[in-house]
């Protein structure tokens, strides 16, 4: 009997981070972010998936972080942890990022990025 294959539902998921791409960037804004990439892939509509994203402030105070979303996933995405975060000066934190795929939702290939900004408290 032939196995059967399912279409699976592919999600790229980009985070970039505006203000922490380098290094050099660090000792303005503070924020280092990992990985700087999601990919969710074969997640079929009525099914979800959680990754975890690395955030450390690397400035010598609080920062303030704000995450936004947008593209075809936008809707799609949630944090737990909401959406406006504070991170100790030298702290670090993990950020859990859920995607729930509406039942509704074809098969094929979605689209979003999560952008994450840090400013100073």
């Amino acid at each position: 009997m032939k196995t059967k294959r399912l279409l699976s539902l592919v999600t790229a998921v980009l985070v970039a981070c505006l203000l922490a791409p380098a290094p050099s960037a660090w000792a303005t804004s503070g924020l280092g972010v990992a990985p700087t990439n999601l990919h969710f892939t074969d997640v079929l509509p009525g099914s979800g998936v959680q990754k975890q994203i690395t955030l450390h402030n690397y400035a010598e105070t609080t920062q303030q972080v704000s995450i936004e979303k947008s593209g075809d996933t936008a809707d799609w995405l949630s944090f737990p942890a909401g959406q406006t975060l504070s991170i100790q000066a030298g702290a670090s934190m993990t950020l859990t990022a859920v995607l729930e795929v509406p039942a509704s939702a074809g098969l094929g290939t979605y689209f979003g990025s999560i952008r994450i900004r840090a400013e100073p408290s």
